[in-house]
């Protein structure tokens, strides 16, 4: 399983071993070439030496002293490392000397110098294999009488400095990356509390309690994300929301004329003259239809979803309440949808919208309209375009209009403007209004004079 603080832990971990191994093998390096530079300076200085107490006629040179001087000093430590004291050190057997003369006769030697000639009679370094160790030589020849120094040391020498000082060097680094790496590990740990926090809020909601998240104790960070989860949970609680709504709007709704239908039905089991039977079977009809109806619009609710819809486009109102009027055919309107007068205004009009949601609107304003207006009462229905660029879509019919009180509550879902035996069940009027929600469109209602009621659904400018 994936863990943020397991991936930053092997990253960091990853980055400062890859870091500590450049570093090392850097100052490695450096650290080799610096010491070879020393002690290749000091063979030649100590050549230099040399050559100062050389440089005379061979008749002053006591060269017996001078082996006898060095067999003293280094005498106690030739072949035992572990020993030291005042009178030298026990790297003096890794240090040889050899002084020849111009016929090749050896004339000094260090104890650890060998026999024979440790390099060829060349001026400059150089280096040899002897007694089974690297030397490293610097050899040089004398002018004024032919002598030969060469000064030799061993490689072991310097590689046990270079590495000395390497890892003395990274002494502090590595006490550093500890140091370091406990630091990050508790920043992580208290870094990564908030996304703790947040992931336990998260889990604590459900489907009955979907509360925001709080922000409040969230970083800069996480805001983003904790603002993404409660929009999300704000879309599935409405959702959750509407079709528990559905639901009891069909229980509420389907109640009444289902309970109806059953006691007509059981009247026209019990009737035995037939004009009855008949009177009760139209009843039955009448609650069956007028139950479909409440199905379908309860149904046309439910899917109000833009997001199901796609995206808006440019639609020509003369075309699409062309279309309504086509279809719309129902023995139950009060007043016939030929009374209904579409003004040419609509054919120039054009709205950004969702094609088959402003059917669904058009449909059940003239609907409405239709079942609400007296027999043979005119209706109009009227585009308006502004200059803003905004859209006015107005329905007018001469009924007898509603009262000021009714005028706050028409577009509330179940809200009838007549009693209850009327074919409506008080949706059309919610459908509209949400459609227009979701078009970001505004309803309104108010009565005409002498008499009538006008519908305005206005659309914001199409940009």
């Amino acid at each position: 399983m994936f863990s943020i603080r397991r991936f930053l832990l092997i990253g960091l971990l990853g980055a400062l071993a890859l870091s500590f191994a450049l570093i090392f093998l850097f100052n490695r390096y450096q650290t080799s070439v610096e010491v070879n530079e020393l002690y290749d300076t000091q063979l030649a200085q100590t050549s230099r030496i040399l050559q100062g107490f050389l440089d005379r006629p061979t008749n002053e040179i006591d060269f017996d002293h001078l082996n006898n001087a060095l067999l003293t000093v280094t005498n106690n430590y030739i072949g035992n490392d572990s020993l030291r004291s005042n009178e030298g050190h026990e790297y003096e057997h890794k240090f040889a000397i050899q002084i020849w003369d111009k016929e090749s006769n050896l004339l000094v030697k260090s104890p650890a110098a060998p026999m024979y000639s440790m390099t060829s009679f060349n001026d400059g370094y150089s280096s040899a294999i002897i007694n089974n160790y690297n030397w490293t030589i610097f050899s040089h020849r004398l002018a004024s009488n032919g002598y030969w120094i060469m000064v030799a040391e061993r490689a072991d020498v310097r590689e046990e400095m270079v590495s000395e000082l390497t890892f003395s060097s990274l002494v502090g680094p590595i006490i550093g990356m500890i140091f370091l790496v406990l630091v990050v590990i508790v920043v992580i740990t208290i870094g990564l509390k908030p996304l703790v926090y947040l992931s336990e809020q998260i889990h604590s909601r459900h489907i009955d309690k979907l509360e925001p998240l709080e922000l409040q104790k969230s970083p800069v960070e996480l805001k983003p994300l904790a603002q993404a989860v409660n929009l999300l949970m704000t879309r599935v609680s409405a959702d959750v929301e509407r079709e528990r709504r559905f639901l009891g709007d069909i229980a509420h709704e389907l109640r009444t004329p289902l309970t109806a239908i059953k006691l007509n039905a059981q009247s026209g089991l019990n009737a035995k003259e037939p004009q009855k039977l008949q009177h009760f079977l139209i009843k039955i009809v009448y609650g069956v239809d007028r139950s479909i109806r409440l199905i379908e619009q309860l149904l046309t609710l439910a899917r109000l979803d833009p997001r199901a819809l796609g995206e808006p486009e440019i639609c020509n109102l003369g075309d699409i309440a062309q279309d309504v009027v086509s279809t719309l055919n129902s023995p139950h309107l009060r007043n016939p949808v030929e009374n209904l007068e579409l003004d040419v205004s609509l054919h120039t009009a054009n709205v950004l919208a969702h094609p088959v949601l402003l059917g669904v609107l058009l449909r059940n304003l003239i609907e409405n309209a239709c079942r609400y207006t007296p027999e043979g009462s005119k209706m109009t229905l009227t585009a308006i375009a502004k200059d803003t660029g905004s859209l006015t879509i107005e329905l007018c019919d001469q009924g007898p209009g509603v009262s000021e009180l009714q005028l706050q509550s028409l577009g509330k879902r179940f809200f009838r403007e007549r009693a209850a035996d009327s074919m409506g069940n008080g949706l059309g009027l919610s459908i509209v209004a949400r459609i227009a929600e979701l078009h970001h469109a505004k309803v309104h209602f108010s009565n005409r004079e002498p008499q009538g009621l006008k519908v305005s659904v206005a659309f914001p400018p199409t940009l």
